[in-house]
């Protein structure tokens, strides 16, 4: 209820020129008089007993709410949600406000700059164990090791690390430069290994034997293994300390069964699944690239490597200007225009007859195909951005999308070497690229369906 005292008749007089005092002017802006109700207050208060009487009462408008505090409802639509985010608290299901991250009580045990640098090293631990070319047991066992390090520990810290470093506006970006920088250090360490790998060959790489192939692959291992602890210095230092509001904000919603409840009824996640998995086997697609201009073009094994680390060279400013072009004219434009480019280049593959003495037409082709392969990578995370997916849940979005969209790695290597064995030669290598034509097309038709799928559905308004 909105009440206010007035003043005893022995009030003073108005100021000099009629001015309001500041005990009127309390009343006045506070008490929610109108100026005709203070001057009908000032005529009548002299006919009043004198009692020598003064009570100045403070309405506070204002404060925060119920849906700034502890029921941000943000589930309800836009006109009855509160305008921040939520964050869980220990109470599971429980969200409160993002404006008092000390009172959900507790944060996740380790922030994403300790995963990432756990992952880098442990990661380089099994590179020192790789240079010593063990038995296939062993690989089998060292594969399945970098497995965990590489995506349980590194992939979702470094997603939601680069989704908040992005914002709103620039995803694209933000994704752009993250596989655009990885692309650059990529092509110097691609490039290093292939000055290291001929420096172990003799003249003619044909002539090689076992034990100089071997010493020079070890090399190779040490490079990047090396280059990997460097990479978990600069992570230490170079990412920021998590702050305690966003440590806080990683509490997510309800409990694990919950959040994947939420993200696996979104349909703008299964599209952006697909989505990375037919990029995905594109950029697994460049591992056969080396056989195919040794075997179709007759190039020996150094000019291989050369063609492939040529295309490492392509990712960063493919990557880039992918990305913000993302920002411009949005992440799902761009992939229609990679995919075109992508249905077109590896029709090129599949269908024409490889002359060794026009290697241009390989190198034009292997350039334009890298641009639009890097050009998704750069962007195909900032999807999540274009979806609306709620950053409470990104983590256990990134989980899903990951766990499907690399499924590449298990099964493009078995396919191509099975169509490979099963047809040796350049013939082979075009049934790969049809292969690799189809999830094209299949990427062009998920990344035309996904910005319908990523239309916010219209939530009912929830009464107060």
């Amino acid at each position: 209820m909105n009440t206010f005292a007035t003043t005893s008749p022995h009030d003073r007089p108005p100021g000099p020129g009629g001015a309001i005092r500041r005990r009127e002017l309390l009343r006045f802006g506070l008490g929610g008089l109108s100026l005709p109700a203070l001057l009908s207050a000032r005529a009548t208060g002299s006919q009043q007993p004198d009692e020598r009487t003064a009570v100045i009462v403070v309405w506070l408008q204002g404060g925060a709410s119920h849906l700034e505090t502890y029921d941000p409802k943000p589930l309800s639509g836009s006109a009855y949600r509160g305008p921040y985010d939520p964050i869980a608290t220990r109470v599971p299901g429980m969200q409160i406000c993002e404006l008092l991250p000390h009172h959900a009580a507790i944060a996740d045990r380790f922030s994403p700059r300790t995963l990432l640098m756990a992952s880098l090293l442990t990661t380089a631990a099994g590179g020192f164990l790789f240079a010593t070319l063990p038995d296939l047991g062993t690989l089998s066992l060292l594969f399945g090791f970098w497995g965990i390090t590489t995506i349980l520990l590194f992939w979702a810290s470094l997603i939601r690390v680069t989704r908040e470093w992005g914002g709103n506006n620039g995803q694209g970006k933000a994704y752009g430069i993250l596989d655009g920088g990885r692309g650059l250090l990529s092509a110097v360490l691609a490039t290093a290994a292939v000055l290291l790998f001929s420096l172990f060959f003799p003249d003619d790489p044909a002539m090689a034997t076992t034990a100089e192939r071997a010493d020079a692959l070890t090399n190779v291992i040490y490079v990047y293994t090396w280059a990997t602890i460097a990479a978990a210095v600069v992570v230490w230092f170079g990412v920021p300390k998590e702050s305690s509001s966003s440590s806080a904000e990683r509490q997510l919603e309800g409990s694990a069964w919950a959040r994947i409840s939420q993200v696996v009824r979104r349909p703008s996640i299964w599209m952006q699944a697909t989505i990375v998995i037919c990029a995905y086997v594109a950029f697994k697609g460049l591992d056969n690239l080396s056989l195919f201009a040794v075997q179709a073009y007759g190039m020996n094994e150094v000019e291989g490597a050369q063609l492939s680390s040529l295309s490492a060279w392509v990712r960063p400013a493919a990557a880039v200007g992918a990305g913000f072009l993302g920002d411009r004219f949005r992440s799902s434009r761009v992939m229609h225009a990679c995919f075109v480019i992508l249905i077109a280049s590896n029709l090129n593959f599949a269908v024409s007859t490889p002359n060794p003495s026009a290697t241009w037409v390989l190198f034009l082709n292997v350039i334009i195909s890298c641009v639009a392969i890097f050009g998704l990578r750069g962007v195909y995370f900032a999807l999540f951005e274009e979806a609306k997916i709620p950053l409470g849940i990104t983590g256990t979005a990134i989980g899903l999308v990951s766990v499907i969209g690399y499924t590449p790695d298990i099964f493009v290597g078995p396919i191509a070497g099975w169509l490979l064995d099963r047809t040796p030669g350049v013939e082979g290598h075009q049934h790969v690229y049809l292969v690799l034509l189809a999830f094209s097309a299949l990427g062009l038709f998920a990344s035309l369906v996904f910005p319908h799928c990523a239309k916010p559905a219209k939530t009912p308004l929830e009464p107060r």
